[in-house]
């Protein structure tokens, strides 16, 4: 009975991966062969009517084709890695690490804003780790006027998801912007589990 119910998830999950067009998914963790995790590869898979593509986030503008997702399959084969899909979670591996990503909710990509939206603004930065507050003083840096250091950031667009990325000292952070809504800005940092960030934006006097 068990394998039944089994059997039976992984046909609707092949059709839910199957019947829609496009699905992307953002690299969350890595787990080495030793069990050991790692930080994510900072990279996009998307899948567009069954065809698996890979978007390096340092690359933002490449996108490329890695292979057809055979039918009605949620474990395979591809150039030499294995994908397998869960429940929003997708893993590709192979003999020596587990990289895991996870899917990307399809309405977060008709946010309305840019970059210029945050230059020369000063926001507080609430999450469960950080409460600071930062300015984002010019194109490509921000001071964290908690701590009085500074550091790099940038923002991309891709396929309308919106990706803030902060460095943090030796940590780069890509936040997927989900929701902005009277000067705030909703975000969340996908790692080991989903961390919410949020921006509230100060006004001058």
């Amino acid at each position: 009975m068990k394998y039944n119910i089994y059997f039976l998830f992984l046909i609707a999950l092949s059709c839910q991966i199957h019947n829609q067009a496009e699905v992307t998914y953002i690299s969350s963790s890595l787990v080495q062969k030793n069990g050991q995790k790692k930080s994510p590869n900072y990279s996009f898979i998307h899948l567009k009517n069954d065809s698996v593509f890979f978007r390096d986030l340092y690359k933002p503008e490449t996108l490329t084709f890695m292979g057809e997702i055979p039918k009605k399959k949620s474990e395979f084969l591809l150039d030499g890695l294995t994908f397998k899909f869960t429940e929003n979670i997708l893993e590709i591996s192979n003999s020596n690490v587990k990289s895991i990503y996870r899917i990307l909710d399809k309405e977060n990509n008709k946010i309305k804003i840019d970059k210029f939206y945050f230059k020369n603004k000063k926001f507080v930065l609430k999450s469960k780790f950080n409460n600071d507050t930062i300015f984002f003083s010019t194109a490509n840096s921000y001071r964290n006027m908690t701590s009085n250091s500074s550091d790099r950031w940038s923002f991309v667009d891709i396929d309308g998801y919106k990706v803030l990325w902060l460095n943090l000292g030796y940590d780069e952070v890509p936040l997927i912007i989900e929701s902005f809504d009277n000067k705030e800005i909703t975000a969340n940092l996908y790692g080991l589990k989903k961390n919410k960030v949020i921006l509230k934006e100060l006004f001058s006097n």
